[in-house]
């Protein structure tokens, strides 16, 4: 399934939990990090791995992804 806006998953078929979910951590409506919290706090979704996917390589990024409750960070500039 893919989501190109979290909004667009909200309207899926609920029934359907994937096995990893790959997150842009820039969107450009709502942040990636928004989006991991969100999918953490719904029961149904919270143990399912999030890979942050990031060009972003600020220092302190790490964290604030990590923190946000991603599993793994890609970040292909490092």
């Amino acid at each position: 399934m893919i989501a190109p806006q979290p909004r667009h998953w909200e309207r899926q078929d609920t029934s359907y939990c994937p096995d990893l979910i790959l997150m842009d951590i820039q969107l450009p409506v709502l942040s990636g990090l928004d989006a991991t919290r969100q999918i953490r706090s719904d029961d149904r979704m919270a143990k399912i791995p999030v890979v942050a996917v990031t060009a972003s390589a600020m220092k302190g990024d790490r964290e604030k992804i990590l923190e946000a409750g991603c599993d793994v960070i890609i970040c292909p500039n490092n």
